[in-house]
């Protein structure tokens, strides 16, 4: 019998890679105007107690870890008549139907809307990430192939997250009322989704579901896994180093810059430079190990970092050229922390054959919503006891410049440490795609007989 070969040159076609990008758009566009333009009409709503919203949004964020840890398992198990990723996808209708009530309806029409819609749209949101995510891996098995598809994904995704951001804002440029403009954002994302749906129906979907097996001895095997464990603490830490600078922005722009403008020119400003770094890393990580390059972005992030703590008032300028290095050092490494988890169930299926994508994202998406979470109430936290302070004394630098410099370094470099000499590089991956080929045609043989 002749060796069998590794796919591990297998990569989806333009096409393919073109609909894989565009199924993030509805994602990206819907996320950001639930939190940045719903969430505060709710808590301005004279009719509802602000503090009641803010738990319905804390019981919608823990739902969403719970729910992403269940449906990421269910994904791999349980096939639907419409094939099993592409039919997950599906909660995009889940995401609409919960959105409509909350773009639609005037915000003062009490909880329950902000509670079934948001419900609906969390879950919608959880399905269709996860999904995303595992087909990327289950399309793509090439060690570079990945990051390419994942690169387009990322690219789309900051696309998606820009028209949410700026379309209802534009519209109110333009004379709408506020209720007007969140009405031609739920036509736009209606009109995207549908156009979504169709293009997905180019992108195969052949893998078939795992075998059920019991969960208790699926975590012990996963958590066995030792460089899945160092990815995690990787992701955990490099999200949370994210989002603490981002979180501090306002006030950083307001209290001590003087300038409360400065922070959405600076959001604008990372995003633009994000878009360069994106395509910039993809490259870069075709021709070296995706951890090197992912490494390298992560230490040049805490080179930058370091300086926050030199603003002062008046360093609009600064802030912005510290915003375009902090964003093209993240459009390099946005796709990498993904396409590398790509790779970790490879290691599951080269051992049992039976992978469990969706598990395996399942968990690392979990991974990055508890960097989030910390960072967020760690930025709060910062708020509350360490107001911005744009004169401090002689030789006295701000504390809350001082934690939104050097806390996201650390966790940088955190990251880069426990990702520096990853084992899973592409040799690894050439031989764990061998032995996966080795496993089917064994099987093939078996059956055969």
């Amino acid at each position: 019998m002749s060796e069998p070969t590794p796919p591990t040159t297998a990569s989806p076609s333009a096409l393919a890679t073109l609909a894989y990008a565009l199924a993030a758009l509805p994602l990206a566009m819907s996320v950001p105007p639930f939190f940045l333009q719903i969430a505060p009409q709710r808590l301005e709503a004279p009719e509802v107690a602000a503090v009641a919203v803010l738990a319905v949004l804390v019981v919608l964020r823990l739902l969403d870890a719970a729910a992403v840890l269940v449906l990421g398992a269910w994904s791999d198990t349980l096939a639907i008549k419409a094939r099993r990723r592409r039919g997950w996808w599906a909660g995009a209708a889940l995401t609409l139907v919960g959105l409509a009530p909350l773009l639609l309806l005037e915000p003062g029409t009490g909880l329950a809307p902000l509670i079934l819609g948001g419900t609906a749209a969390t879950l919608g949101w959880v399905l269709m990430r996860i999904s995303h995510l595992a087909w990327g891996a289950e399309l793509a098995a090439g060690y570079h192939a990945r990051t390419r598809l994942y690169a387009g994904a990322q690219l789309a995704t900051l696309l998606g997250i820009a028209l949410g951001l700026a379309a209802p804002l534009f519209a109110v440029e333009l004379g709408a009322a506020r209720v007007e403009a969140l009405t031609g954002l739920f036509l736009l994302l209606l009109g995207v989704t549908a156009g979504t749906s169709l293009a997905i129906l180019a992108l195969p979907d052949p893998q078939p579901p795992a075998p059920d097996r019991a969960y208790a001895a699926i975590a012990r095997r996963l958590s066995g896994l030792r460089a899945w464990r160092r990815l995690l603490g990787a992701h955990a830490a490099n999200v949370a180093a994210n989002t603490l600078p981002a979180a501090l922005l306002l006030p950083i722009a307001a209290g001590i810059i003087g300038d409360a403008s400065a922070a959405a020119v600076a959001v604008a400003t990372y995003l633009l430079a994000a878009l360069v770094g994106l395509p910039l890393g993809a490259a870069l990580a075709q021709r070296y190990s995706k951890h090197s390059i992912w490494c390298a972005a992560l230490v040049l992030a805490a080179a930058v970092l370091i300086w926050i703590p030199l603003l002062g008032p008046g360093h609009t300028l600064p802030l912005l050229i510290l915003a375009a290095l902090l964003g093209l050092t993240g459009g390099l490494d946005w796709a990498l922390s993904a396409a590398i988890q790509a790779d970790i169930p490879d290691v599951e299926a080269a051992h049992t054959g039976a992978p469990r994508t969706g598990l395996h994202f399942a968990v690392w998406s979990l991974a990055g919503r508890i960097g989030f979470t910390l960072a967020g109430a760690a930025a709060l936290l910062t708020t509350a006891l360490f107001p911005p302070n744009p004169t401090p004394g002689v030789g006295e630098v701000s504390t809350l410049l001082l934690i939104a410099g050097i806390a996201p370094a650390a966790l940088k470099l955190t990251a880069m440490g426990l990702m520096w000499d990853f084992p899973v590089d592409e040799i690894r991956h050439e031989a764990l795609q061998r032995r996966i080929a080795e496993r089917h045609a064994a099987a093939e043989e078996r059956g055969a007989a």
